[in-house]
């Protein structure tokens, strides 16, 4: 079945990229260039990257961007430990994808141990995998910096999304197309939203939220609401890199896209948070209320900004969002106006 879905896909030349709705309002955190050159600095500094071809397929990333985009309040500092996160778990999950189930299971060992901090890497380790390296770094950071019930959280959404990036290729591996709904919770895992867009805002932002509060249902359907949204878009406009990478299970996201809950993403994420926040006194909520949901619109507007989705000097990446016919060109995004018609395009057969 995968197979004849992966002969059809690659047959695909164009598809109508639709205007994506989010009325959640887009913000920036304001030291965003800090933060993001600083961190580039040091995400290349690790890695090692100096070939001028790698260096400008990483800084076109803006991967460093990603977490001022979605979380534009709280201390600069923690922000841009937020950010090298970013770029971590950015770097952990390409490798990732190349994973046989059983390298799977071995590297979730090692990095879980990592994270608690009761396995150091060593030098040699570090040189051998300077992911790792970052990693290692990031961790220890969150450990001293993060109230425990808070890491303990992000270790449980770690646990998670380690073991379903295993399942995903046990899949791939085995040439499986998940049911629709089994596709959408092994998302919620592997896309890793409740840690790198819900707990960064509360670390970013010093918030306390009672125990009670984070297990309610209102809670947990908030989170879930915008994390659905974060799949959304990044299922439909990293579509073209997924095609190149040989990456087809995002095939899902047609359906996806068209499901009752995300038409009505507005809707979903409500006021009652907010209002349960402003009952009880609990301003740490009524933060969380206001500020959690640009993980949204912040998610949105980078994934039109990332050469990694649209390719490298893509003139159309000028910060503003943009819809129409999207002709798969195999280094780079091509957009017209919906309908249009490519011609004889060198590039393009339809």
């Amino acid at each position: 079945m995968e197979d004849v879905l992966a002969e059809k896909l690659s047959r695909v030349c164009k598809f109508d990229l639709p205007f994506i709705p989010c009325t959640i309002p887009f913000e920036c955190h304001p030291d965003f260039t800090r933060i993001s050159k600083d961190t580039d600095a040091w995400a290349l500094r690790i890695l090692s990257i100096t070939d001028p071809y790698e260096r400008k397929k990483a800084l076109q990333g803006r991967l460093s961007l990603y977490s001022p985009m979605t979380i534009p309040r709280g201390e600069s500092s923690k922000g841009e430990l937020s950010s090298k996160h970013t770029w971590t778990m950015f770097v952990l999950d390409d490798i990732a994808e190349t994973f046989s189930e059983q390298e799977g299971k071995k590297a979730i060992d090692i990095l879980l141990e990592v994270a608690e901090g009761s396995y150091v890497l060593s030098e040699k380790e570090k040189e051998k995998h300077p992911s790792h390296a970052m990693f290692e770094e990031v961790m220890s950071s969150f450990r001293s910096l993060m109230d425990p019930p808070l890491f303990a959280r992000y270790m449980n959404c770690l646990r998670n999304y380690l073991d379903s990036v295993v399942e995903e290729a046990s899949l791939r591996i085995a040439k499986s197309i998940p049911s629709l709904e089994k596709y959408r919770l092994l998302r919620r895992e592997t896309i890793f939203m409740e840690a790198s867009g819900g707990i960064m805002c509360e670390f970013c932002m010093d918030l306390k939220l009672h125990k009670s509060v984070v297990e309610s249902p209102d809670f947990v359907a908030f989170v879930k609401a915008v994390i659905d949204h974060v799949v959304l878009v990044n299922d439909l406009l990293s579509f073209r890199h997924e095609l190149k990478t040989k990456r087809f299970h995002n095939y899902l996201c047609v359906i996806f896209c068209h499901s009752p809950d995300n038409a009505s993403f507005q809707a979903t994420v409500d006021k009652k948070l907010m209002k349960l926040g402003e009952e009880t006194g609990d301003k740490d909520l009524v933060e969380y209320a206001t500020w959690y949901p640009c993980v949204a619109s912040g998610n949105l507007r980078w994934s039109y900004v990332t050469g990694r989705y649209h390719g490298l000097d893509n003139p159309l990446l000028n910060g503003e969002p943009f819809q129409g016919t999207w002709f798969l060109h195999p280094e780079a995004t091509l957009i017209l106006p919906l309908g249009s018609k490519c011609g004889n395009h060198p590039f393009i057969m339809i």
